[in-house]
């Protein structure tokens, strides 16, 4: 099965997710939780492109033992030190029902106490941060979460440092290499694994005819080579 993310690979994962079927991006839709509600709210056109850029977690790591950066301080907004953020999730009505945050290294949340939205950006108001002058020293820091207090996962959803890192196999059981990226085309998304013989990187789509099977708890995903279509 083809996959769906929550984007994510880098010393603190992103939260973008990938969903093993004819990729699209999940619509936000409401979490169990009844205070956590769908938005008819568009969101910004993600940009085209490899969605990695470090190395993250293990694809097995437990998602309690996970930070997940939802967003980037870009600057700040009006006078009372709300902080702009770019979003890198791709529900970014998350930060409507979040109640606290973390701010870049920092170990303890900083409790948020508005949020809306502005031009593409989230504008977050959060205990600490009383002035423009404060806010400006957070710029190009991130805004990540505990696992915990991610959306949960659809079936067939995963978080982008899920798929990761995974070894690549064919129908015959017979190693093809390893999943090293994932890129966004406008379309759908595209696996890019890196193989042991070396060489060219091979390209699948992220398709039912190209992903067949996807087990992170295995470190493993099943995918059928161009050359077999």
């Amino acid at each position: 099965m083809p996959a769906s993310t929550s984007k994510g690979n880098s010393q603190h994962p992103q939260a973008s997710r990938r969903r093993s079927a004819p990729v699209a991006s999940r619509a936000a839709k409401p979490d169990p939780d009844p205070v956590s509600r769908p938005s008819t709210r568009r969101r910004p056109p993600r940009p085209v492109g490899p969605l990695i850029d470090s190395a993250g977690p293990s694809p097995d790591t437990p998602l309690d033992q996970v930070f997940l950066t939802i967003g980037i301080i870009v600057g700040t907004h009006g006078i009372v030190g709300e902080l702009k953020v770019r979003p890198v999730t791709d529900i970014p009505e998350q930060f409507e029902v979040l109640g606290s945050v973390y701010v870049g290294d920092e170990d303890r949340p900083r409790k948020i106490q508005n949020v809306r939205f502005h031009g593409g950006n989230v504008l977050l108001k959060l205990r600490g941060i009383g002035n423009p002058e404060d806010g400006a020293t957070f710029r190009g820091q991130p805004i990540r979460i505990s696992g915990k207090d991610a959306l949960p996962l659809e079936d067939g959803e995963y978080l982008l440092f899920q798929l990761i890192g995974l070894d690549a196999y064919d129908e015959a059981g017979q190693k093809v290499g390893t999943t090293v990226d994932l890129i966004e085309t406008g379309a759908r998304d595209v696996f890019v694994i890196r193989p042991d013989a070396g060489g060219a990187d091979l390209l699948l789509p992220n398709t039912e005819e190209a992903v067949l099977e996807i087990d992170p708890s295995e470190r493993r995903i099943v995918v059928r080579p161009l050359e077999y279509w």
